[in-house]
Order: structure tokens, then sequence, then C-alpha cells
């Protein structure tokens, strides 16, 4: 299954330019400072085993540091890797 993953500070904000792909579409609300594995949103999609492919409008809406980014993709792999299983 193919899912959009989509970040905005208020829900107010316009997400329809971070949707592009058809399918389940995963809105969070947070901020800038919530690192993707803590928000809400994030915990629901790294733990459903169906999700085979994430699409995100860009880098910046997954981490905002180096580190958080590499962090970031590892924890990512460690999933892949576990729901390959």
């Amino acid at each position: 299954m193919k899912v959009t993953s989509v970040r905005v500070s208020n829900i107010e904000e316009n997400t329809d330019r971070q949707t592009d792909v058809e399918g389940i579409t995963y809105v969070d609300e947070c901020s800038g400072s919530i690192t993707f594995k803590e928000s809400t949103k994030a915990k629901k999609l790294l733990i459903n085993k169906d999700i085979k492919e994430v699409h995100m409008h860009s880098i910046d809406r997954l981490f905002k540091t180096l580190l958080t980014g590499v962090l970031m993709l590892y924890l990512l792999k460690r999933v892949a890797d576990y729901c390959k299983r």
C-alpha cells in the first residue's frame, strides 16, 4: 500500500501541495520541533505493516536537522527490515 505523509503546523494550513499519491493520507498537525517518530500520525504509519511506500512532498517534512534526519533514516530502515520478516 502507498500512503502520503503530510505535516503541517496548524490544521488550517493547505495540504494540497503535499498530497500527490492516491490512497491513504496521514495528516499530522505538529510543531517542527516534534520529530517524525514522535508525532501521532507517524506512530500509526510506522506500525502499519501493510504500508510498503511512503511519499512526502519534501525532505524537510520528515526532519529539520541533519542529526534528526540520520536517526530517522536509521529508524525507517529498521522498520522496513522488520516488516520483511
